[in-house]
């Protein structure tokens, strides 16, 4: 730089580098300028020194220090005056001499033409600093100009180029020093987002992130807030902005018009422990991302919410936990200790006072009760192992089970779920028999088991719907036949499910059970050269997986909801056509179908086989009445109070069903 261009602060600076003469430079850009080869490096100190030398004034020798002056590390140079004099003196190699112009000349450097833009990008770990630029065009004063043309500092563009080509031989003050450099770059810039790469070609970007400190602020503060809390808002939530702020205002209108308060006390946040807060993400499904977006938008540490790295910890330590811990074979996954959860699920009950004593008639007192299942469905095809304590309110409640196995699988057939009953079936048979410890006493188990009727015959070993005994209860006949009379000689003692009720006369018993496991424990009935005779099995072909008390195979509740509501729309048409025929029965089915999509607001669900899902299903039950209107138009009085009478009884069992 010459001292006539220094002394004329109004006019471009020319880049003198060389192999470029004097071309000037373009507006400073924030992306990273690959440094030509004719730019030195940090081992060519000599060149630079001459090249510096022979730019700047002939009477301005460069002395010889040690590093840069604490001034220019503290980013205090002055552009002009005597504090640039000083950093001259203090630069002796060529690098520390640049870093010092940089410094220097940092407040008069130009401008980019988008400083509210991203910054440039940082290349292995490096901080990329603007392109070579032009100084701005600044007007001091005489005396100050006076000062610059008598330093001898180097072009500021050559200066920059420099540091950047020397940046992987500096020493560790050096990079302090470019650190400072950056750091005031971007206290001056202020970009909302800066763009790196890292040492592994991996691209980074950081974004500005507000962090909240005061909970009152002024009304720029508030605006700028409000506008970040939209726009996380729309991002949490991936619905519209306008729609989400009515349902918001419509509950803070709500909530004064009720004289309570519309946030959620800061207090109870705090109060929440890590463990919770990992549970309730995991519950939920929710991402540490969608995380981290909720915890800023409440008030981040200030409230108490976990970070996602503490989340990750406490949730590595979780599943090091006994009960937590997991096997994986070929077939599924299971808990390696169904033990442990269960005495941790009951421990906590009792810590919580939500263990509620359920004495059974004919049971040992103090028993806590399980309920045993497997739900299959999802996704990918797969069979659920369930445990459910009995002895709380609402057992059947997802968060208040035990997933304690998972097994892949496309059918619950006998062969399926005999593979997966290998794994946890000694597990459940150590709970019945040993019991579990509550505050160090031991207490018996008594565990049922409940399902559909498809699983509950295929688990059992029982030959299903179709076979001479169905009932899983009792042992009454499917139908009456002749081929069934041969069989069985006392067969008037049996009974037909055609007499409802009456069928029951000879129920089934847990030593039949304990007879079949025994008869089947090398194969099954189509493997035997002698089978037994069919008043033996009684229809049991196979050795019960579990052998189960008939009193403890139970239908779930939802099933049961399932039945009963669509089977009350049939009772009623049956009705209709037992008193006025099938045409009328017809009228009544249509009628029947507009009030059931008008009034209860429910269809049936092609993908449930054409009848309707549970979700239905409650609703009609807690709407029978608009079905008993309909009836009382076709069939006489008596009847339809017979079956509002019915419809009354149903509607007072659902919601104990619908709370298990």
């Amino acid at each position: 730089m010459t001292s006539a261009a220094a002394a004329d602060a109004t006019a471009p600076v020319a880049v003198d580098s060389p192999g470029q003469g004097g071309t000037p430079s373009s507006a400073s850009l924030l992306s990273l300028i690959t440094p030509q080869p004719a730019v030195p490096r940090a081992g060519h100190a000599d060149r630079v020194s001459d090249t510096v030398g022979s730019a700047a004034a002939p009477d301005a020798p460069i002395t010889s220090g040690a590093g840069v002056s604490q001034a220019a590390a503290a980013g205090g140079l002055n552009p002009t005056g005597s504090g640039t004099s000083q950093a001259v003196d203090a630069c002796g190699s060529s690098v520390d001499l640049e870093i010092a112009t940089v410094f220097a000349a940092y407040g008069t450097l130009g401008e980019a033409s988008d400083t509210g833009g991203s910054a440039g990008p940082i290349t292995d770990g490096v901080v990329g600093a603007p392109g070579l630029s032009t100084c701005a065009t600044v007007a001091p004063s005489e005396s100050d100009a006076a000062q610059v043309a008598s330093a001898a500092m180097p072009n500021v563009d050559w200066a920059i180029s420099t540091v950047i080509g020397a940046y992987a031989t500096l020493d560790e003050d050096q990079r302090q020093s470019v650190g400072t450099i950056v750091s005031m770059h971007l206290a001056a810039e202020k970009p909302k987002a800066w763009r790196a790469r890292s040492g592994n070609g991996r691209d980074l970007l950081f974004t500005r992130a507000t962090v909240p400190l005061k909970a009152v602020v002024g009304p720029r503060q508030a605006r700028r807030r409000s506008l970040e809390g939209s726009s996380a808002i729309s991002r949490v939530c991936r619905d519209d902005v306008a729609s989400m702020e009515a349902i918001l205002k419509g509950a803070c209108r709500r909530a004064n018009d009720a004289g309570t308060m519309a946030v959620v006390p800061s207090a109870a946040v705090s109060a929440l422990p890590v463990r919770l807060q990992t549970q309730f993400v995991v519950a939920n499904n929710i991402s540490y991302e969608t995380w981290q977006r909720i915890r800023r938008l409440m008030g981040g540490a200030c409230r108490g919410l976990a970070s996602a790295a503490v989340m990750r910890a406490d949730g590595r330590e979780a599943s090091a936990e006994c009960r937590n811990l997991v096997r994986a074979t070929a077939v599924g996954a299971t808990l390696v200790s169904v033990r442990a959860a269960v005495e941790v699920l009951v421990a906590d009950l009792i810590a919580r006072n939500q263990f509620i004593e359920r004495p059974v008639t004919g049971r040992p007192d103090g028993e806590i009760l399980l309920a045993f299942w497997l739900d299959k469905g999802g996704r990918q095809s797969s069979c659920m192992a369930v445990l459910a304590c009995i002895n709380q309110p609402q057992p059947c409640r997802r968060d208040n089970t035990i997933l304690f196995g998972v097994f892949p699988c496309e059918k619950d057939d006998y062969s399926s779920l005999a593979a997966m009953a290998e794994l946890y079936a000694p597990d459940l048979e150590d709970l019945r028999t040993n019991g579990v410890s509550v505050a160090g006493v031991t207490r018996p188990v008594h565990m049922t088991m409940i399902g559909d009727y498809s699983f509950t015959t295929s688990f059992d070993g029982h030959a299903g719907a179709t076979c001479r005994f169905p009932c899983g209860y009792c042992c009454c006949l499917a139908r009456p036949s002749a081929a069934s009379k041969a069989l069985l000689p006392n067969y008037a003692d049996y009974g037909t499910i055609q007499v409802g009720s009456r069928a029951g006369r000879v129920p089934r018993t847990l030593l039949q059970k304990s007879d079949m496991s025994d008869l089947y424990a090398n194969g099954p009935l189509a493997a035997m050269e002698d089978p037994p005779a069919v008043s033996i099995t009684l229809s049991y072909e196979r050795r019960p997986l579990m052998v189960f008390a008939p009193e403890d195979i139970l239908p779930m509740p939802l099933h049961i909801t399932l039945g009963v509501s669509p089977w009350l729309l049939s009772l009623s048409a049956e009705a209709v056509a037992l008193d006025s025929g099938a045409s009328r029965a017809e009228e009544y089915a249509t009628a029947l179908s507009r009030a059931l999509r008008i009034d209860v607001g429910v269809s049936p669900a092609p993908y449930w086989g054409g009848t309707f899902a549970g979700r239905a299903c409650y609703k009609i039950g807690r709407r029978l009445a608009a079905v008993c209107a309909v009836l009382d138009e076709f069939v006489p009085p008596s009847r339809a109070a017979a079956y509002r009478r019915s419809c009354e009884l149903w509607a007072d069992l659902l919601p104990v069903l619908n709370r298990a």
